[in-house]
């Protein structure tokens, strides 16, 4: 179910990107893409400063601090984030997808560890490698990174659930991974 879960969130994510761009193609201005931009980045970091930056540095102590914060404000978190990034990226704000995928897909799998009677460590490493497989579109480097990430125990699931995204076949990409 994890896994199922990852899949829906990566291509949640994807659609968000794609939402985006058309956004951001509808404002042929540069300066009020930037103002709108920063706009909603004020908003969002108003609400939570989870929400600034790529999450690259936050993500652990998200993890620490999970338990405190609750299911519902860390889903709330992987979506707000992913949102947030896709927009940004539409409005012409540079940066990469990969750590914000990472640290939304952390923060959907913390929320859903809360809530399901699953091992929390598991279920945040399946989902986090479906869905940065398909947000990404490069399993095996998404693998190569997550085992870093996460503890080695964990390593033959990541590579398992990667390899097992590789098999499934993508659709047309917005903006096509080289």
């Amino acid at each position: 179910m994890a896994f199922a879960l990852g899949l829906a969130f990566g291509k949640f994510f994807l659609k968000f990107e794609e939402i985006g761009a058309k956004l951001g193609e509808t404002i042929p201005n540069y300066l009020l893409k930037g103002m709108l931009g920063g706009l909603l980045l004020g908003i969002g970091g108003l609400l939570s400063s989870y929400l600034l930056w790529s999450g690259a540095f936050t993500m652990w102590d998200l993890v620490d601090q999970a338990d405190k914060l609750g299911p519902v404000f860390l889903i709330s978190l992987a979506f707000g984030k992913c949102l947030l990034t896709n927009f940004g990226f539409g409005l012409g704000w540079r940066g990469g997808t990969i750590f914000p995928a990472i640290f939304c897909s952390v923060a959907l799998g913390l929320g859903l560890a809360l809530l399901l009677p699953w091992s929390r460590n598991l279920l945040v490493a399946v989902l986090t490698a479906a869905s940065v497989s398909v947000i990404v579109g490069r399993p095996k480097l998404v693998a190569l990174l997550l085992v870093f990430l996460f503890s080695l125990r964990l390593a033959p699931v990541i590579i398992l659930v990667c390899l097992l995204c590789e098999k499934i076949p993508q659709g047309k990409r917005l903006f096509p991974r080289k």
